[in-house]
């Protein structure tokens, strides 16, 4: 977050040590330009069922990682990993890739609406009227 046009930035996510980050569970090769999904342990104070996972903003890494919500099985959950590059990468293990947000720190989640998204929403309705149908009949010259 930033104010008077970035003279004042307050990042969002807190310290990324390793009592708050999901590190990656066991060194894995990642595929040239591909996705995968890559095991993460997460810190053992952590005791819940579920976990909500954001990249680093300092990301080590030559992969990008994505946010996602994912379930905890004996410490481990799932975060989703993209090599852009046409080389495989190798990730090691215990590299710190994803901050960890519990679930109850979530006060509301709210559905996100791109201008785009409304813009075809109104522009190719379902069930169009018969007046509708009629001018785009006589605009397109269909007769």
């Amino acid at each position: 977050m930033s104010f008077y046009d970035e003279l004042v930035v307050l990042p969002l996510q807190g310290f990324s040590g390793v009592d708050n980050c999901a590190c990656i569970h066991k060194t894995l090769c990642v595929p040239g330009y591909s996705e995968i999904l890559m095991p993460v342990r997460l810190p053992k104070c952590y005791k819940g069922s579920e976990a909500i996972l954001e990249p680093l903003v300092n990301n080590l890494t030559r992969a990008l990682i994505g946010g996602s919500l994912t379930t905890v099985k004996n410490g481990t959950g799932m975060v989703r990993m993209l090599n852009f590059y046409p080389q495989p990468i190798k990730l090691e293990k215990n590299l710190l890739v994803a901050s960890v947000t519990f679930s109850n720190q979530i006060a509301v989640v709210t559905l996100f609406i791109t201008s785009t998204d409304q813009l075809s929403k109104d522009i190719n309705p379902e069930n169009p009227t018969t007046e509708e149908l009629e001018k785009f009949v006589t605009e397109y010259k269909f007769d």
